[in-house]
């Protein structure tokens, strides 16, 4: 006769091991150990055991998590940052440093591209350990238990590439804008004229118009 807490049962004289799933009453799990005598099928069923609690320690379903909301907090926690420091910063780089002979804007969309390249090879090689402190500390704060580690990290190395997305446009993007208003600007005298304006007006004006920074946009 089989112990009464035994995991083993016995069929057409081959043992069996067999296990309920944890929180799920109706479903288990059941294998032949291809063996008819019992010492050898109690050894088999022990080793069973151990690696049955090693795959379902931290599987309940208790304590599913929704990331969802977690990490559009932290989308929006980092864009109202973002927004602080471009109304901080009016007359400044945001993120870069100053360059002399470049705009403001050049340079910080410069980096900005470089941020999002960076954060898309990040998402793409689940490079996850190059972000580990703000993943333990995020997982921390909001209480992430350890088994959805990947899944938050995938999660918030999304999240990343869609702030830099929206930080700004790239490069190529921001010059052709540039050179676009810089070309509409270089007429100026000619709209001027024709909305009536003055000779004297109009070299009044021209400080504001006819500068160093629209030849360069010009030059784009």
């Amino acid at each position: 006769m089989l112990p009464q807490c035994s995991h083993i049962t016995k069929k057409r004289g081959v043992y069996y091991y067999r296990r309920r799933i944890p929180k799920s009453p109706n479903r288990e799990v059941a294998l032949s150990l291809r063996t008819r005598m019992f010492r050898v099928a109690e050894c088999l069923a022990t080793e069973l055991d151990q690696e049955f609690r090693r795959l379902t320690e931290d599987v309940t379903t208790d304590d599913k998590i929704d990331l969802t909301p977690i990490l559009r907090n932290y989308l929006k926690r980092r864009l109202a940052s973002d927004m602080r420091r471009r109304v901080e910063t009016p007359h400044a780089p945001v993120y870069a440093f100053p360059e002399p002979g470049r705009s403001d804007a050049s340079v910080d969309l410069e980096w900005i591209d470089g941020q999002l390249a960076e954060a898309r090879s990040e998402l793409t090689g689940r490079l996850y350990d190059h972000q580990r402190p703000l993943i333990d500390d995020l997982m921390e704060d909001n209480n992430i238990p350890e088994q959805y580690r990947n899944a938050f990290a995938h999660g918030l190395f999304q999240a990343h590439v869609q702030l830099w997305e929206t930080f700004g446009l790239t490069l190529a993007q921001a010059r052709a804008i540039i050179k676009e208003v810089a070309t509409v600007t270089a007429i100026w005298r000619d709209t001027a004229k024709a909305v009536g304006a003055r000779s004297a007006e109009i070299n009044r004006m021209a400080s504001a118009f006819e500068h160093d920074d629209l030849k360069r946009a010009l030059a784009l």
